[in-house]
C-alpha cells in the first residue's frame, strides 16, 4: 500500500493553491486527497478564520484537525469551533447544502471545502439525467461562490465502479485549477496539474 505523500508534495500543493486566493479548485485522484485537502485548512484556521466544510462522503476527520492544532501550538477546540460542517447523503442534499453556502455572507468564510462532491451523484437510484442536471446546477453555484471572492476547494476520487454520464468532466471543466494525486508503484506519490477542456479544445465527455 502506498504511504502518505511527502511534505515536499504537500508544500507543492499548498503553493499551487496559494496562487488562487479565490476560485474553484479541484483536488482529485488517490483517496489521500481528502486528508490533504483538510490539511490545507490549517492555514486559515491558524489565522483564526472560519471555514465551511460540506461533507458529501463521510470523510471529515476531526482527529486530523486535533493533530494539526497541536502541531500549530493551538488548542484543538480553537480549530474545531471555527469549522462549520454539514453532511449530505444524497445528491439533492448536496445541492441543497451548496445552495445554502451560496447564500452566506461572503465575509462569513473565505474558505469552503467540499469533500467527495461527486460521491452522492454516483447514486444509481436517481435517474442519470436528473443527476447530471443537478450536478451542473451545483457546480454553477460553486463558481458563483468562488467569484464572490472565496476559495472553493473540492475533492474527488474515482467511483468504486465505472459510472456513465461524464460527471467528473462537468466538475473538472468548470474548475480554475485542478490537481491530481497519483500513487506510483514504488509507494510514492506524484502531483499533476490538469488543463480544463475549455483551454485545450478537447471535446467535453
Amino acid at each position: 500500500m502506498a504511504g502518505p505523500p511527502t511534505e515536499v508534495s504537500f508544500n507543492n500543493l499548498r503553493s499551487w493553491f496559494r496562487l488562487y486566493p479565490k476560485g474553484l479548485a479541484v483536488l482529485c485522484g488517490h483517496p489521500t486527497v481528502n486528508s490533504l485537502a483538510q490539511r490545507l485548512l490549517a492555514m486559515p484556521l491558524v489565522k483564526e478564520e472560519r471555514v465551511v466544510v460540506l461533507d458529501a462522503g463521510n470523510l471529515f476527520d476531526p482527529y486530523l484537525f486535533t493533530f494539526m492544532a497541536q502541531s500549530a501550538g493551538k488548542e484543538p477546540r480553537e480549530f474545531l469551533r471555527r469549522i462549520i460542517i454539514s453532511r449530505s447523503f444524497t445528491c439533492h442534499q448536496t445541492y441543497a447544502l451548496v445552495h445554502r453556502a451560496a447564500r452566506l455572507d461572503p465575509n462569513f468564510s473565505r474558505s469552503i471545502l467540499i469533500l467527495g462532491l461527486l460521491n452522492t451523484f454516483y447514486d444509481g437510484e436517481v435517474p442519470e439525467g436528473e443527476r447530471r442536471a443537478l450536478l451542473k446546477k451545483t457546480v454553477a453555484l460553486l463558481k458563483r461562490i468562488s467569484e464572490a471572492g472565496n476559495q472553493v476547494l473540492v475533492t474527488s476520487t474515482p467511483p468504486p465502479l465505472p459510472v456513465r454520464g461524464g460527471f467528473s468532466a462537468i466538475l473538472f471543466d468548470a474548475a480554475d485549477v485542478t490537481v491530481t494525486l497519483e500513487a506510483k508503484p514504488d509507494g510514492s506519490f506524484s502531483l499533476h496539474r490538469l488543463v480544463p477542456a475549455r483551454d485545450t479544445g478537447r471535446p467535453r465527455i
